[in-house]
């Protein structure tokens, strides 16, 4: 569905709806993942996902609110793991895409002063790689299994 053409009537619905819209138009302008692989930049996952969490806090009787966390569960795989085709961690060298550590770091430091569980996550898990010189070490692992846990089908 194109969500980019409803965004004219943006004025004439409730708050949340409005919002959803424009959650949902980005999404259908470029959407984030196909064939397993990423299509849109580590900061842009961050940004998505930090509107998406903004929604929830916002309008947490929504009727959109499933909607609105399923993509955030999924900006959160995408932010911690990667895809298949784009891990976080590359598959030989177990180190972190230099791109991510850019875009993550670069984010977390833009928003500081934002209250935000989904970046302060974030930055906790940046301190876990950084320490472990960017590489996915049993540390980085053990963090993710307890902080940002797989869901059960291993489908990944």
């Amino acid at each position: 569905m194109n969500y980019s053409a409803f965004q004219k009537y943006n004025a004439n619905v409730k708050p949340d709806i409005s919002q959803y819209m424009n959650i949902m138009a980005a999404e259908t302008k470029k959407i984030p993942a196909e064939d397993g692989g990423l299509l849109i930049g580590y900061q842009e996952i961050l940004l998505r996902a930090r509107n998406q969490e903004l929604f929830l806090e916002l309008y947490p009787t929504s009727n959109r609110v499933k909607q609105v966390q399923n993509l955030l569960d999924s900006y959160s795989m995408y932010t911690f793991y990667g895809l298949n085709n784009t891990p976080l961690f590359d598959y030989e060298t177990n180190k972190m895409v230099p791109n991510a550590q850019k875009g993550y770091t670069s984010v977390i430091q833009r928003l500081a002063t934002v209250d935000s569980p989904f970046l302060d996550k974030l930055a906790s898990f940046m301190d876990v790689v950084r320490e472990a010189k960017y590489e996915k070490t049993t540390a980085v692992e053990a963090w993710l299994d307890i902080n940002v846990p797989l869901p059960n089908d291993s489908s990944r």
